[in-house]
């Protein structure tokens, strides 16, 4: 059944019992042998566990298979299950996307896959997000951004990296020039983690994307935005909602944005923001893009 595909989806049902486990993990390799050329792999919710993410760390140790996209979402990996795929990792000179989130990683996890990543020439997008974790990830992740200059796009988004785990992520980012999309959404951040982030992001010309919904940035973080508004070169998409802002503070971040002819999307919905306010918005945004599509094709 495996021998004309190139992707294999083995992701569990609906139900409690509908999962392969840690033993159903030979189906892996079984499918693999049968056809050596598939490329994608959804082993979505199977419960492998830590015991089962051996048997993936042994396919990508065989060069035989060249795995590029591989799902490994709700998993229950953990920490442990996280070492035992980062040496796989370090032999798999293929994969290009690895999505983890629900898989409880903590800080050990994050340190075990940073460490293997630094030298990773080829993993493009890396998912992290509903797991557990705190700033000390934060600290790990920040020491991957500064030597990995591959990996375009990471989403956190769901943790509790917190402002302590900001500070030490922006110090990681702002001297990077791979990143283009970076997921925070949801991550306890408050006026001292939405500040680190604008400041470094004066440093980073690489990121396009910036997703910040869900965290209270406040009015402190506000006022780095403004401040980044004014220097911003290459950021063009930034996710703002549910920010705890108001009209008193968008009305000045309005001023910064008049100024910036480079952001084409900031998405402030569902906040304390009037009609009016996010009318003025989309003008200007509208303005952006057409500039935007101006210098692209030399005329419109």
């Amino acid at each position: 059944m495996f021998q004309k595909c190139r992707e294999m989806h083995l992701n569990a049902g609906e139900t409690e019992n509908d999962h392969l486990g840690p033993k159903g993990m030979d189906i892996l390799k079984t499918a693999l042998n049968a056809n050596p050329k598939i490329s994608k792999v959804n082993l979505y919710g199977n419960k492998m566990g830590h015991k089962g993410v051996l048997h993936v760390a042994d396919v990508l140790k065989n060069h035989r298979y060249k795995l590029r996209d591989v799902n490994l979402a709700k998993n229950q990996l953990e920490n442990v299950g996280v070492r035992h795929l980062a040496d796989g990792l370090k032999e798999h000179p293929f994969l290009h996307t690895l999505d983890l989130w629900g898989n409880e990683i903590g800080g050990q996890g994050i340190q075990s896959l940073s460490t293997v990543l630094k030298s990773n020439k080829v993993l493009k997008k890396l998912g992290l997000t509903h797991n557990s974790m705190n700033s000390a990830a934060g600290k790990h992740l920040a020491s991957l951004l500064k030597k990995n200059q591959i990996l375009h796009s990471l989403d956190l988004g769901g943790n509790k990296l917190g402002d302590t785990g900001c500070e030490h992520l922006a110090r990681g980012f702002k001297d990077n020039t791979g990143l283009s999309f970076l997921g925070l959404w949801s991550n306890e951040i408050g006026d001292i983690g939405a500040k680190a982030i604008f400041e470094a992001l004066e440093e980073n010309t690489g990121l396009r994307t910036l997703n910040m919904n869900y965290n209270t940035i406040g009015k402190k973080g506000f006022k780095a935005l403004e401040k980044f508004l004014l220097k911003n070169k290459s950021l063009k998409e930034i996710k703002l909602e549910y920010t705890a802002a108001d009209d008193t503070i968008i009305d000045s971040l309005i001023g910064a944005l008049e100024k910036n002819m480079v952001v084409t999307t900031l998405d402030v919905k569902n906040n304390d923001i009037s009609q009016a306010q996010l009318d003025r918005i989309k003008s200007i945004l509208q303005r952006n893009k057409i500039g935007f599509a101006y210098d692209i094709t030399g005329g419109l």
